[in-house]
């Protein structure tokens, strides 16, 4: 069991039985890697894990299995979820 650090960009998050949450996250360092979220609602960084956000995050990486332990928000690109939200959304009207 080891400690990694490294800058990603959220991409989406589904949730896991009650309480954990599956995050997948484009790393620098691993590529696309599904972080797993123990007890997400009480999480202090439940905000950093929404889709579209880039920042630095700390995994516990055992046996191949990623532990997301801590992750601070660099950036939130609200804007392109905005439109794509928007796009799909007139392509429903037409």
């Amino acid at each position: 069991m080891r400690d990694a650090e490294t800058h990603g960009l959220v991409l989406y998050s589904r949730n896991y039985k009650e309480k954990d949450k599956l995050v997948k996250i484009f790393t620098e360092s691993f590529g696309k890697r599904m972080f797993f979220v123990k007890n997400f609602g009480k999480s202090p960084y439940a905000s950093s894990l929404q889709a579209f956000t880039d920042g630095k995050l700390t995994a516990t990486i055992n046996d191949g299995d990623f532990l997301l332990s801590r992750m601070s928000v660099k950036w939130s690109f609200i804007k392109i979820l905005v439109q794509i939200f928007s796009s799909m959304l007139m392509l429903l009207i037409s």
